[in-house]
């Protein structure tokens, strides 16, 4: 794993592909300063012309994940309290840049708000009677991705193995095919000194 954690209030690190954000401001329910603001932006920025990144993770530590912004927090200590116009300019500067960047980043944002969510609900809200709670928007969309590929790619492997043994009606040849498909993927995940990702490679036939 590598750390590239900078500030206490939000946590950066990368592992194995994942390019992880923790919200570290449990005592302020997960509430953001401009500064923290700019902390995601910079590593989602940064996260954005990373290759060997496949999905950015975003959570909290703590009950809440995120309220919005902290704006006491912006006051000077002992001072005079800023004008409320002062406030208002002050506090969507860094929130529309983020906003508009987890829009458009190239990685699918995965956020664990859902999971920990589902939790609080089922332990402190009693639905009456033929009430009762959906998840929508993108994790609808995952966990449907999720359910279909528990099917779907259990069924192309074994689709798979039945036609080669059927071209080589032999078990033996069949399996030995079938177990060299883990190691067929690590030659093709190896890193290589190469620019171009393994998804934009093309095979050219060879001209003679």
């Amino acid at each position: 794993m590598s750390s590239e954690a900078t500030d206490e209030g939000v946590l950066v690190d990368s592992d194995g592909g994942v390019f992880n954000i923790v919200i570290n401001r449990a005592n302020r329910k997960g509430s953001l300063t401009a500064a923290h603001q700019l902390r995601i932006v910079t590593a989602l920025e940064s996260a954005s012309t990373d290759e060997s990144l496949r999905v950015v993770v975003i959570r909290s530590i703590g009950e809440d994940f995120c309220t919005g912004a902290d704006i006491v927090a912006g006051n000077p200590q002992g001072g005079t309290k800023p004008r409320t116009g002062s406030i208002q300019r002050r506090t969507p500067l860094q929130a529309h840049r983020l906003i508009t960047l987890l829009q458009e980043i190239q990685l699918p944002v995965l956020a664990s708000y859902v999971t920990d969510a589902r939790k609080a609900v089922a332990g402190s809200v009693k639905f009456p009677a033929g009430y009762y709670a959906v998840w929508s928007g993108q994790f609808e969309y995952y966990e449907r991705a999720k359910q279909r590929l528990a099917i779907v790619i259990p069924l192309t492997l074994v689709i798979i193995m039945l036609l080669l043994y059927l071209n080589f009606r032999r078990i033996t040849e069949t399996l030995i095919v079938m177990l060299s498909l883990p190691f067929a993927l690590v030659g093709g995940l190896w890193p290589a000194d190469r620019e171009a990702p393994i998804d934009a490679a093309v095979v050219r036939p060879l001209e003679g």
